[in-house]
């Protein structure tokens, strides 16, 4: 789900009602009804949109999750960091495990090879 509760605390802060808005930036009141919605619009209906607030993305819309464990992650992930901090974790695990391994003495068996 979709939330665009930026876009509309804009145009009220800027006094724009929808129908304005759609003659401002040429976009159909259809696309105005899915904003309400909260459905997904087109990314060149967002670029209008912050072209004309002159604003980011992130200030008209925010994607919301009806699972809340979702949607802690998603507002984690959203600077980039948790995701780079996860890999980078198990970077170092894997070249632990790694070193591990490759340490570790093999001796023949008669079925095949056995860690000591």
């Amino acid at each position: 789900m979709i939330s665009y509760d930026g876009l509309f605390r804009l145009l009220k802060k800027n006094d724009i009602k929808k129908s304005e808005l759609t003659k401002k930036i040429g976009i159909s009141s259809r696309t105005i009804a899915k904003l309400s919605k909260g459905e997904k619009v087109a990314d060149n209906v967002i670029l209008r949109l912050c072209d004309f607030f002159d604003c980011k993305s992130e200030d008209i819309f925010v994607e919301k999750s009806d699972n809340a464990v979702l949607q802690i992650l998603r507002e984690e992930t959203a600077g980039g960091s948790f995701y780079s901090d996860c890999m980078e974790v198990a970077f170092e695990q894997w070249n632990e495990r790694e070193h591990i391994l490759s340490s570790i003495e093999r001796i023949p068996t008669v079925t095949g090879e056995r860690y000591i």
